[in-house]
């Protein structure tokens, strides 16, 4: 039995032990007439703690129970029960039932208040569920919260810089929305200001508040989205000037979800702002704010901004930044690691950039990566969306297209072979690249086989070799290995059919040029996922 599990275990029986003891003392409680061993509000706090610590899936519906059982005895919650309760339960509905059981008891005959503290943990439950209604739901709750103070004046009812942030935190998170959040969360963000700055010292804005809209913006698409991140900083360095607020200055999770915000822009000029502000990162570091620190989601982000590019010199650039985290993981950052992610990311810069030498840069980069993996590193281990994804800038335009709406998984290596830059000597160095790959994909048992590679590799090694005879062997035999491997849907046909059609026709369930999915060998598909299956029949070839 492992550590984890034998404290598991344990925890677990500690709480059947307090429950035990909590039946005798019930027991003595009735036995006595109600002159010994009642349960208070003590008792009741103990036992939540005890049933929550335990881990248990069954501990919310155990400790709702335990509630109700001491409710009947005249045992009153206390605000920390509640709160307690609603932390642990998964499905925000349950937590609002805890809310308006409260408010019942509030509107009856005030024994209990459903004060700001509940209100803001039933709004952060619906964040983080992000469940579907939760704008409306938590703006509900909000202006539900706001009329209740202003007609009792009662202050444990007043909004405050929590519930501002729990609010805004989840309008951000609803993606189903997407501008239209944002933009609602920024209006409660001005409110919060507007109330500041009137004189209501407990909705104080905070960082929380202002990185909630900075984050969802990062993870948005928006055309001006890089505008709206970049206004909302400036923002938080003003404010913080304002009233003299270091608490409100932006940390690395501002500037990383700046930089997010920045490798999702169309922007020519999104690498320059994007150094720039990293460069004010390391600044404001050097110069003993901790909070600034760039980390491995820092360094992601301006790898994705120089990815992302458009420019000849992308996977430069993005191999420069990969230097310095190695560098400064061999001075001692250990929190930022190199992975294959990020390696997988510039070799990606490189396929999408026109360097000549790209095909070999991004090669070097992947063996390096397979070197580390042999040598202990297995946050190195090469992957399929690494591999597989080397060949697709071989692809025209509708191929793209096509590959897209059949829910393919694109990668970076092989991609970068078919794109290959400088004329038939780079096509030779591409297509010994690409065949490498190949034996890696079919030889590796860390590289997972799919329809996408082999579609990739075909497409790729058409564009690559332009010679018929010579194409065919290597098409026969990327052919050959994604029937073994069972992976062969429309796609891959398809392929097959443009870069070498007269193996293509040969096929025994090809007939005039065309094929039904249902006459597909079983085997020869065998190990594709049902969703694939059913988008072959979308692909078929006419």
């Amino acid at each position: 039995m492992t550590r984890n599990s034998r404290n598991s275990k344990e925890k677990q029986v500690s709480m059947e032990q307090c429950l035990e003891l909590l039946d005798d003392m019930l027991y003595w409680h009735k036995e006595s007439g109600g002159t010994i061993a009642k349960p208070d509000s003590h008792t009741l706090g103990l036992i939540l703690k005890t049933i929550f610590n335990s881990g248990l899936p069954s501990s919310f519906d155990c400790a709702q129970t335990t509630l109700q059982r001491l409710a009947g005895l005249g045992v009153k919650a206390k605000q920390g029960d509640y709160l307690i309760l609603m932390k642990n339960a998964k499905d925000p509905t349950k937590v609002e039932e805890i809310l308006n059981r409260v408010k019942a008891n509030y509107d009856r005959d005030h024994s209990e208040k459903p004060t700001t503290s509940l209100y803001s943990e039933c709004i952060s439950a619906y964040a983080r569920s992000r469940h579907q209604n939760s704008v409306s739901k938590v703006m509900h709750l909000f202006d539900e919260l706001d009329q209740l103070y202003k007609s009792t004046g009662d202050p444990d009812f007043r909004p405050d810089s929590k519930l501002y942030g729990a609010t805004i935190d989840a309008i951000s998170k609803t993606k189903s929305q997407g501008n239209k959040a944002i933009r609602q969360a920024t209006m409660l963000l001005d409110r919060m200001e507007k109330d500041f700055d009137s004189g209501l010292i407990d909705v104080a804005p905070n960082r929380y508040a202002y990185t909630s809209i900075l984050s969802a913006i990062s993870q948005a698409r928006l055309p001006d989205g890089h505008v709206m991140a970049e206004d909302l900083l400036l923002r938080m360095n003003y404010r913080s000037r304002q009233i003299n607020d270091e608490d409100i200055l932006p940390d690395v999770v501002a500037y990383t979800a700046l930089l997010q915000a920045l490798s999702r822009s169309k922007s020519p000029t999104k690498t320059d702002k994007a150094n720039k502000w990293f460069a004010e990162m390391e600044t404001r570091y050097a110069e003993g704010n901790s909070d600034m620190k760039p980390n491995k989601i820092t360094y992601n982000a301006l790898i994705n901004c120089w990815r992302m590019s458009g420019r000849r010199d992308a996977g430069e650039q993005a191999q420069n930044v990969l230097e310095l985290v190695e560098q400064r993981y061999q001075e001692g950052d250990y929190e930022i690691k190199p992975d294959a992610m990020m390696y997988s990311s510039v070799i990606d810069a490189w396929s999408r950039g026109q360097s000549t030498d790209k095909v070999e840069r991004a090669w070097d980069l992947y063996s390096r990566m397979k070197d580390q993996y042999a040598n202990g590193n297995i946050d190195m281990c090469p992957n399929d969306i690494i591999v597989s994804n080397h060949c697709y800038s071989s692809m025209t335009h509708w191929n793209r297209a096509h590959l897209t709406n059949i829910c393919l998984q694109i990668s970076t290596l092989i991609k970068c072979c078919g794109f290959a830059q400088g004329g038939e000597q780079a096509k030779t160095e591409g297509l010994k690249v690409l065949l490498r790959c190949f034996s890696d994909v079919t030889a590796s048992k860390h590289i997972g086989q799919s329809p996408s590679t082999f579609y990739i590799l075909l497409t790729s090694l058409s564009r690559l070799v332009g010679d018929d005879a010579k194409r065919r062997p290597m098409s026969a035999s990327i052919f050959q290995a994604c029937v073994k491997a069972g992976q062969l849907n429309a796609a891959v046909l398809n392929a097959l059919s443009e870069c070498q059609p007269e193996l293509y026709v040969k096929l025994p369930f090809v007939v005039n040029g065309t094929f039904r999915i249902e006459d597909i060998p079983s085997e020869w598909s065998k190990n594709l996922p049902h969703d694939n299956r059913g988008n072959r029949r979308d692909a078929q070839k006419k």
